[in-house]
């Protein structure tokens, strides 16, 4: 009896050990092939997502005087600071940044099909404050809970923000503060709301660089660094909200803030 109780507690352990030896070669395999595309999503997070701008000699841009935040500079540093404003980096996605900027301006007034990058869709405005991201990609997926990876990521697109109905109302409550507590509105406003401002400017800052003359939202809008109730406004001049965002636009007499050429001292006879 004792005998046949040994037997089975062999044939029992050999049979756990077969099945753990499986499972780990199970495991092993699905690590090795999760990995790359592990890694691939790691490095999209890290450096954003592939994109291809030409390979152009931009050697001459790069000395060129611009005018940027009020001061004479060249071309390329200023490009530099803008692009490390809207990115959190010099470069992005391994594209220097006076080819990333060049990349923006002259789009302006471009088919979406003619275009070399669709920057509308690109993730590569600056976010990673996970409560604003959780916001903003709620929107986007229709009320499903939001992929966790969309929590840890860096960026977003201007697209992203433009569907969020939610990033349009944070930065509504930002502007009330504003223009009800003036100088004491930023020690009022939560980290979140800072947070949107923050973003709200960044993608401000890349729409005058495409040239245009406002920010479109959800909702409303920003307009000379100001929050517009396009809707309110559309009532009122019984128009839809694109007529009132283009109609608020051609009133607008502020210089697009970003870049302004310098002219050159003519060259001698």
């Amino acid at each position: 009896m004792a005998q046949q109780k040994t037997e089975r507690r062999r044939k029992t352990n050999t049979i756990l050990l077969a099945a753990s030896v499986v499972f780990g070669l199970m495991t092993a395999a699905v690590a090795v092939w999760l990995l790359p595309t592990a890694s691939l999503s790691l490095s999209a997070e890290r450096n954003g997502p592939t994109i291809s701008l030409p390979s152009f000699d931009y050697s001459p841009w790069q000395g060129l005087p611009v005018l940027h935040e009020g001061r004479v500079k060249p071309f390329q540093s200023a490009c530099r600071e803008i692009v490390r404003e809207v990115t959190g980096s010099e470069q992005f996605n391994d594209h220097k940044a006076v080819a990333v900027v060049l990349s923006w301006t002259l789009q302006t007034g471009l088919e979406p099909e003619d275009r070399l990058v669709e920057w509308e869709t690109v993730p590569f405005l600056l976010c990673k404050h996970r409560p604003l991201r959780r916001m903003i990609f709620a929107d986007r997926s229709g009320g499903e809970p939001v992929p966790e990876n969309q929590h840890h990521g860096r960026f977003v697109s201007p697209r992203d923000l433009r569907q969020s109905e939610q990033f349009d109302r944070l930065l509504e409550a930002v502007a009330e503060k504003h223009r009800t507590l003036g100088d004491r509105a930023e020690k009022e406003m939560t980290l979140i709301e800072i947070k949107a401002e923050q973003l709200g400017k960044r993608l401000a800052l890349y729409d005058a660089l495409c040239g245009r003359r406002g920010s479109r939202l959800a909702r409303n809008a920003v307009i000379d660094g100001k929050y517009v109730d396009i809707t309110a406004m559309a009532e009122l001049e019984n128009s839809s909200a694109e007529e009132a965002f283009r109609s608020w636009q051609a009133r607008s007499t502020n210089e697009l803030p970003g870049l302004g050429l310098v002219a050159l001292d003519p060259a001698p006879d």
